[in-house]
């Protein structure tokens, strides 16, 4: 009884848990740049049920090894948390530093990043929602600076008058001068990269370090933004399933507490 506790109360965890991901996914459905996450839900390993003391025999009168009773599901678990990098649906714009990443070389080649400088140093993130900040510098909506090549900050000098256009490889024009050309990068395992937070990227062990991202690999689009790659509808459904599947042990955890309240009193009772 006590074990059949401990089996709901684990997979109420783990679907609490889920829930929290599908959450925080369908929070930012319209986060500029937003690469949701997805929960693998994993089952404790079997605990295999035998028959003891078995007094079966042959006709020989020869003991009988003990019988296999199955297999004993223990509960759930989060096995892991990934980030999906499919592509998210692209917004044209009237912005002509606004950019989005495609990825021309297939569904299973690594996602390209903008480098972006933090306050935690370089960090990566595919929201190409940009502007130009008080010194001509190219940043983010957070005010963090965007890298150019070799890792300086891009400056993008302004006239009335002047024509603002990006290069498909992220050649950044003023009037057809060049004055820039925003880094792009990728990473060898990309689904290992921690996620700080404002739809940025940070590498770790797991991850690599950040390499320049093939030009045949990617193209820069101005005047567009890539949006979150979240699908509500989906999202909604899992929802929906999920809070079936917590309700479901929440009503074996009760009826389980019953029957063991019930037990211990009508035990004692005799």
């Amino acid at each position: 009884m006590i074990r059949g506790l401990y089996t709901a109360a684990s997979s109420m965890l783990a679907h609490m848990r889920r829930q929290e991901v599908i959450s925080n996914n369908l929070a930012n459905a319209n986060t500029v740049g937003f690469r949701g996450d997805d929960s693998e839900i994993k089952a404790f390993p079997l605990m295999f049920l035998q028959r003891l003391f078995d007094t079966n025999r042959d006709a020989n009168g020869t003991v009988l090894p003990s019988r296999e009773v199955g297999g004993l599901n223990t509960g759930l678990m989060i096995d892991q948390v990934t980030t999906s990098f499919k592509e998210g649906s692209v917004r044209e714009t009237h912005s002509p530093l606004d950019m989005a990443l495609r990825d021309t070389a297939g569904p299973n080649s690594p996602p390209a990043f903008f480098a972006v400088q933090t306050p935690n140093g370089t960090q990566f993130t595919r929201d190409g929602a940009f502007s130009r900040n008080a010194n001509g510098e190219l940043v983010t909506n957070q005010g963090y600076r965007v890298l150019g090549q070799g890792g300086a900050p891009i400056v993008v000098p302004a006239a009335p008058d002047s024509e603002i256009r990006v290069q498909p490889n992220g050649a950044i024009l003023v009037n057809n001068q060049q004055v820039g050309q925003v880094q792009i990068v990728t990473f060898a395992n990309p689904i290992a990269l921690d996620k700080p937070g404002n739809t940025l990227f940070a590498q770790n062990v797991r991850s690599g370090p950040p390499t320049p991202a093939n030009a045949a690999d990617y193209v820069v689009q101005d005047h567009a933004l890539e949006l979150s790659n979240v699908d509500p509808v989906r999202s909604m459904a899992e929802m929906l399933d999920t809070m079936r599947a917590y309700e479901m042990n929440q009503r074996m955890v009760q009826t389980q507490d019953e029957v063991l309240g019930r037990a211990v009193n009508d035990i004692a009772k005799l």
